[in-house]
């Protein structure tokens, strides 16, 4: 049975987490840690997504976010398969790195962003992993508590101004603060989807249900046949297959970028695996022409239409 899409809207906030697999780690030393926080700019430009708080622990992430746009799912598939790459080419090794999709629960940010962001930073020592807060380097605690600069493309505004009114500091609010009700939510078997009081519920779910969601894209337990996302792209843009594989210099191939696309979103390949079907010389030409292809798409509604037919041929 096919995955729910996330419920994804412009503004919307996220508690995210991922785990290794079983028996692997997502940071084993030092240099994994600062591979992950250096792509979180890269991360929140192209996607414009914001970061307000960060956890690293040796087998899991938990990132808080603010989505300027409906791209979540975007974002974060971008993230995850990029370092998963990154690492297995620095451990040299192969595979899947997490534990299949992220988790993510859509927060009610004016009533659970402040408790969220302690528990985050409190994680390094519920895990035995630091005695205080403060010393540990893998979380933005001490960028809150004011000791080294502002992690880049980090936002602590917004909880700085709601711990204000408070009338509070910031390590005052962390000594003072009771998070381990929410902390409860880590040990929960299943995780609330939607975190926030009854009327903003309801609202997010009218909004879903009306449409005003905006799903980048569906996911599906299964990525599809990369033969099967070929074929639909060449049969609905009327090209043949050839098409697909050849560079224009100067020229727009609109087909060739959908299938590039298409086959990163849907058939799940890597960057330097698209690079090598598709014939590029770096994987980081396959990275440029996914963005110029999303770029396109936002301004040419033919194209998402497009795109939607070639979608629905994948679903049958």
């Amino acid at each position: 049975m096919a995955r729910p899409n996330r419920i994804e809207y412009s503004g919307a906030w996220y508690w995210i987490t991922n785990r290794a697999m079983p028996n692997r780690q997502v940071f084993q030393e030092q240099h994994d840690y600062q591979l992950f926080v250096s792509m979180l700019p890269e991360i929140a430009e192209r996607f414009h997504i914001e970061l307000h708080s960060y956890c690293l622990l040796p087998t899991e992430f938990h990132i808080l976010v603010r989505c300027q746009l409906a791209n979540l799912s975007e974002g974060m598939r971008h993230l995850q398969s990029l370092y998963t790459q990154r690492w297995n080419r620095n451990w040299r090794s192969a595979g899947p790195l997490f534990r299949g999709r992220y988790l993510a629960t859509l927060f009610q940010h004016e009533q659970y962003l402040l408790p969220l962001s302690a528990m985050l930073h409190h994680l390094p020592t519920c895990y035995e992993l630091c005695g205080r807060i403060d010393q540990y380097a893998w979380s933005s605690a001490a960028d809150y508590l004011e000791q080294r600069p502002i992690t880049p493309s980090l936002h602590t505004a917004e909880v700085h101004r709601q711990v204000e009114q408070l009338s509070m500091t910031y390590a005052d609010f962390m000594l003072g603060t009771d998070w381990h009700s929410i902390g409860q939510l880590l040990s929960a078997k299943k995780r609330p989807v939607i975190l926030g009081d009854q009327q903003f519920k309801q609202e997010v779910v009218a909004r879903d249900e009306a449409g005003a969601a905006q799903h980048v894209w569906q996911e599906s337990p299964e990525p599809a046949e990369l033969e099967k996302v070929l074929s639909s792209v060449s049969a609905v843009m009327d090209v043949q297959p050839k098409a697909l594989f050849e560079a224009r210099r100067g020229q727009l191939n609109i087909p060739r970028m959908m299938a590039i696309y298409l086959s990163h979103c849907q058939a799940r390949l890597s960057l330097n695996q698209l690079a090598d079907h598709f014939g590029m010389a770096h994987y980081s030409s396959a990275s440029s022409a996914m963005q110029r292809y999303q770029k396109l798409r936002a301004k040419e509604h033919h194209i998402r239409r497009l795109e939607s037919e070639v979608l629905r041929r994948l679903e049958h």
